[in-house]
């Protein structure tokens, strides 16, 4: 067995433990109001109004495969974890022939050429193996002058603002158990982006990948948003982590 395929292995199952109650996390789950106003605006900026087959990638308990219903998209999403994939399924059963999620690597998605309008993802690329492949494939799967979006953020280096912050939440919210913060802390040390991950170092890889009119646009609208709503400890998160999103497009 690869290091790499028991790793893989590993993360499924770290995902997959926490598949019961990962609607209740304040960064993952979309409220509606203004929180979902504010994600179907950036992608309303990013992608048109006019309707989309997107590709969903990491699509998780379907979070952000909601926001694009919501915008009148068709969606498709990928994931690896079954867990994950039957809350996805569940929440979003009355989208009929709109919805379709899908078991699969995001790295190797083994979708058709040329299929999609649009690739998306949120807080993925960081968790990747193999990022360069990932984004090669994406790639492929996009038609000519599809669009790539990319949310994602450096959640390994923290600043000194961030630690403190971070003590504070932690002494007013409730922490992961430990056996799974034991099994985060474990696998983040394996990464490829164990050391952070920057814009510039994703638009390198989407360059290199053949992407063009690479672009970095701002989270601090969903951010913003997000503080309307929340009570102190994700208020006080909202402030912490440096993220970004990433859109470039496919050459027509």
């Amino acid at each position: 067995m690869s290091e790499n395929f028991d790793l893989k292995e590993q993360i499924r199952e770290y995902w997959s433990a926490r598949a019961d109650d990962f609607d209740d996390s304040f960064s993952h789950q979309i409220t509606d109001g203004v929180e979902l106003d504010a994600w179907k605006t950036m992608y309303a900026g990013l992608l048109g109004a006019d309707e989309k087959h997107i590709l969903d990638l990491g699509c998780g308990t379907g979070e952000i495969s909601k926001v694009l219903f919501a915008s009148g998209h068709r969606v498709t999403g990928l994931d690896f974890s079954e867990a994950m994939l039957a809350k996805a399924r569940s929440k979003h059963a009355d989208k009929g022939d709109r919805a379709s999620f899908l078991a699969g690597d995001v790295e190797m998605t083994l979708q058709p050429d040329a299929k999609y309008d649009a690739v998306t993802c949120r807080h993925v690329v960081w968790t990747l193996l193999d990022p360069q492949r990932a984004l090669e494939d994406w790639f492929r799967v996009l038609k000519p002058g599809g669009h790539l979006v990319i949310f994602d953020g450096n959640f390994m280096q923290t600043s000194f603002k961030d630690r403190l912050l971070n003590m504070v939440i932690g002494k007013i919210s409730n922490a992961k158990p430990k056996l799974l913060q034991a099994q985060d802390d474990a696998i983040r040390k394996r990464l490829p982006f164990a050391n952070g991950l920057g814009f510039g170092e994703l638009a390198k890889l989407a360059d290199q990948a053949g992407y063009e009119a690479i672009h970095r646009h701002s989270y601090l609208p969903i951010r913003r948003a997000q503080r309307r709503i929340a009570g102190p400890a994700e208020w006080l998160r909202t402030f912490t982590t440096e993220r970004f999103v990433l859109h470039a497009t496919k050459p027509s």
